[in-house]
């Protein structure tokens, strides 16, 4: 089974699309940050989507 993080910071965000995924059979994993995914991933190292990148990108 396909494992999915979701971050975001809007709960009624993530209800959505949370629920669209776990009706299609995904695995979630839900976080409210993108600190509290990368403790959840494991890797410190990891960028999320509408984050800025520290070199700049």
């Amino acid at each position: 089974m396909t494992k999915i993080l979701i971050v975001d910071d809007e709960p009624a965000l993530r209800f959505l699309i949370a629920s669209s995924l776990e009706d299609e059979g995904y695995n979630l994993t839900e976080a409210a940050s993108l600190h509290g995914g990368t403790v959840l991933r494991g890797n410190p190292a990891c960028h999320g989507r509408g984050q800025k990148d520290p070199g700049g990108g």
